[in-house]
């Protein structure tokens, strides 16, 4: 027996079963369901990882708020002790300027 007698051999003997309008509607309006559920259930696996994606960006800024506005009241206090220190009075009562001797004559230089 060659292989086309073994294809023919197997068409032969599949019949189909004809089929009502009522029938190929039920089984279509099935395979539909069963294809808008497998989308529903795809669409909110994927809204539930896009939501846990944005929590955690929104918590990541948060975080670097906090930190950006711990740093600004540091730079503050860092700028008010450079403008203490660097006051003409402060300047003025430290020891290095109080050793130091003072002139005899006071000249200035004119244009």
């Amino acid at each position: 027996m060659t292989s086309e007698d073994k294809i023919f051999k197997k068409r032969r003997y599949k019949i189909k079963k004809k089929q009502t309008f009522s029938e190929k509607a039920n089984r279509v309006i099935f395979r539909l369901i069963i294809t808008l559920g497998i989308f529903i259930v795809i669409l909110s696996v994927a809204l539930i990882f896009s939501s846990s994606k944005f929590s955690q960006n929104g918590y990541i800024l948060k975080q670097a708020q906090t930190q950006n506005d711990k740093l600004r009241i540091e730079k503050e206090e860092l700028r008010t002790k450079v403008v203490k220190v660097q006051s003409f009075q402060n300047i003025q009562d430290t020891e290095k300027v109080n050793s130091m001797e003072q002139p005899e004559t006071k000249e200035y230089l004119e244009n």
